[in-house]
């Protein structure tokens, strides 16, 4: 709110512009029959209330980005957190990371014997594929198992469907050609003790 204060004062012309306004104030003159009516302008001042009020939001204003810094920082240190306490921790102090679905093993296949020509890829099975039936897509005429946990086994078959009798492989077997007279192996899986796939 301003405050309209009038005063009319005799002032000759020359004085009017050589007196200095109020720093505050705006100041508009109009020559009138000799006078010189002057209109100051001042601001209002504010009500308590209104000055407490400026005061706090004024305040607030730096309290507001530091609480929301706080607050970020708290949900990254919460994240963190959760993401440690997938870790657990071995004897030897290296972190261990626990899976939802642990590694069993893998194989490598191929699409001629002899393990070296016609590389297929790699087979990697997990615990959620124990004691499954896996079929070949492809015509695999010979296989390598790369890696399994221990206690676990793999099996191979010359038939779909996992029937008839599996041959087993070990990681010290080396390559894994089919069997005389078979085109190709026709299924695999991997069986492993409880303890064994947690491993």
């Amino acid at each position: 709110m301003m405050e309209v204060a009038f005063s009319s004062s005799p002032v000759a012309p020359a004085e009017a512009h050589s007196q200095q306004p109020y720093p505050d104030s705006v100041q508009a003159s109009k020559q009138t029959h000799g006078r010189l009516p002057t209109l100051h302008l001042k601001p209002k001042p504010e009500s308590p209330s209104q000055n407490r009020e400026a005061r706090i939001a004024k305040q607030l204003q730096p309290l507001s980005k530091m609480h929301f810094v706080t607050s970020m920082s708290s949900v990254i240190v919460m994240a963190m957190a959760l993401g440690a306490s997938a870790l657990t921790f071995r004897a030897d102090g290296f972190a261990k990371v626990t899976r939802q679905d642990p590694h069993i093993g893998d194989i490598r296949i191929f699409g001629e014997t002899g393990c070296s020509n016609q590389n297929l890829g790699v087979w990697t099975v997990t615990q959620s594929d124990l004691d499954t039936c896996n079929d070949f897509s492809d015509v695999v005429k010979s296989v390598t198992l790369t890696d399994i946990n221990a206690g676990c086994s793999f099996f191979v078959w010359a038939e779909a469907g996992c029937h008839g009798v599996g041959r087993s492989f070990s990681t010290d077997s080396g390559c894994g050609n089919v069997v005389e007279g078979i085109d190709s192996w026709g299924s695999f899986a991997f069986t492993c003790p409880t303890s064994a796939s947690k491993a």
